[in-house]
């Protein structure tokens, strides 16, 4: 038996602003899946999963930078046990604002509603879905 418990840090269409080196958005999902046996609640573990953020890495001119990060991450009945970031799943992006005032990455929609070196007030117009873990 599994269950995946979606988990943000934004609410859809409500602004926000965060400031340089901050994480705008980041989701994840908790795979909870029975390892020894499903007699107790002490008997469970819950499998690794990774978290996916995008963070504000500041303003160029026109140009935001913003970076992709995916965490791997160890839940045990005990806690939560946060792992380091991937290096081979950390990715740079950038987003000329004299084209869009809208980032899209990885099923996101973010509309930039203020960016300057220091924050970046926004909103999430839409989020990717819910991805189904194949545990």
């Amino acid at each position: 038996m599994s269950q995946c418990t979606r988990r943000t840090t934004y609410n859809l269409e409500e602004e926000k602003t965060i400031s340089v080196g901050s994480g705008m958005v980041q989701t994840g999902c908790f795979e909870r899946a029975y390892i020894r046996g499903p007699e107790t609640q002490n008997d469970k573990e819950y499998i690794p999963i990774v978290e996916m953020e995008l963070i504000y890495s500041g303003r160029a001119g026109n140009v935001l930078n913003i970076t992709y990060r995916e965490h791997n991450f160890r839940v045990t009945s005990a806690g939560l046990s946060q792992g380091s970031p991937r290096p081979a799943f950390t990715q740079q992006v950038q987003y000329d604002l004299s084209t869009s005032d809208i980032i899209v990455f990885q099923g996101w929609v973010i509309k930039v509603l203020d960016a300057n070196n220091q924050t970046i007030r926004f909103k999430v117009e839409k989020e990717p879905p819910l991805v189904d873990w194949p545990y």
